[in-house]
């Protein structure tokens, strides 16, 4: 690695260092100073709420990163035109791509961790962070059932209406099974108390057979009835998993066989699409703010060029979360809502750039 290399990293590293921990720092005391009402009403232990918090730190790191990107490379790039180095640098014959570039690389990287930390580790603390809140802080008794109600269920040859699903003892209550052939037409109807797996087999409950391949159709009841049935519990594991709690290989599986049924994806998709999107807002904003900074030249101040940055920046992640919002009612695909922001702010990054002083 180049000298200069090792100097603009380092010059880098270190702001982009303070910048992501003064965040987390803001954001965990405004996100304190609004839950210690309900820490002290519910007279949760201290170690209860302290866990709690530092369950959310890396969420909080991921959220920041694109942020913390923008406000380094500002002040990076403007002490460097501040101290001259930059009109050094230009006078040594360096392009903007060389003494730029390791600094997009760098962001590069840091958003292939940002993708990793999310998979990883944030978003499975920051659940586990929301469920210690709800079973030990909030103790609300209507939080602790765990239980979904009115749930559809798609499977080979079947159709599963839930109306109650108990999560924790893994039994469906109030269930109704439609039974199609190949034809999609329906074949029988049962309907029952509980459903409940034992013995690697489905045990009904309590209920009746409604059998339209006679006529005048028949119907039967039971007290306990034994199915053949293709799907078994873990099929159904989704049910109790929200989306923002699988990973992205998980969630692309579940967008899949949602589409494969027959059923439209709409929200998974926007949660898929938008964990990719997201980390790559570090890189174009690291391009934005490194052209603006040059665009100031010399005699450009530091405070007047993180203003036009964050400006550009808000304004570039409330797009992505308009299109985001737009993309889940339906109203924009998925791809279109989800990664427009992108687009728009990538064109104009590349133009920044280009037209930057070279």
């Amino acid at each position: 690695m180049k000298i200069i290399s090792r100097y603009l990293l380092k010059a880098y590293g270190s702001i982009l260092s303070i910048a992501l921990f003064g965040f987390l720092g803001l954001y965990l005391v405004i996100d304190v100073f609004e839950k210690v009402d309900d820490i002290l009403e519910k007279q949760a232990s201290l170690g209860d709420a302290l866990q709690y918090f530092a369950l959310k730190i890396p969420f909080i790191v991921t959220e920041g990163i694109p942020i913390a990107v923008l406000l380094a490379t500002l002040i990076t790039f403007g002490v460097l035109q501040r101290n001259r180095e930059i009109v050094a640098f230009k006078a040594a014959g360096l392009s903007l791509a060389t003494y730029g570039g390791p600094i997009v690389m760098a962001t590069l990287v840091l958003a292939v961790g940002h993708i990793v930390l999310g998979e990883n580790l944030a978003r499975g603390m920051n659940v586990a962070a929301q469920k210690l809140w709800l079973e030990k802080i909030d103790r609300s008794p209507k939080h602790l059932e765990w239980k979904h109600e009115n749930v559809w269920y798609h499977g080979q040859g079947t159709i599963y209406q839930i109306r109650i699903y108990d999560t924790k003892a893994q039994t469906f209550h109030n269930v109704s099974l439609f039974f199609l052939d190949q034809d999609f037409k329906l074949q029988q109807r049962l309907d029952a108390r509980a459903l409940r797996w034992e013995a690697g087999r489905w045990i009904a409950e309590d209920g009746a057979v409604l059998d339209l391949n006679h006529d005048p159709v028949e119907q039967s009841r039971f007290q306990m009835r034994r199915l053949e049935l293709e799907e078994t519990p873990e099929d159904f594991a989704g049910l109790d998993t929200l989306p923002e709690e699988m990973d992205t290989f998980q969630l692309y599986r579940y967008v899949k066989k949602t589409r494969d049924e027959g059923y439209s994806p709409t929200a998974l998709e926007v949660e898929l699409n938008y964990r990719l999107a997201f980390p790559l807002t570090s890189i174009i904003l690291a391009v934005i703010g490194m052209a603006i900074s040059l665009k100031q030249g010399v005699h450009g101040r530091i405070a007047s060029g993180i203003g036009l940055a964050l400006a550009a920046g808000t304004a570039y992640l409330g797009l992505l979360q308009v299109g985001t919002a737009l993309a889940s009612a339906g109203i924009l695909p998925p791809i279109t809502g989800v990664w427009t922001g992108n687009l728009i702010f990538s064109a104009l990054g590349i133009y920044l750039w280009i037209a930057a002083p070279q």
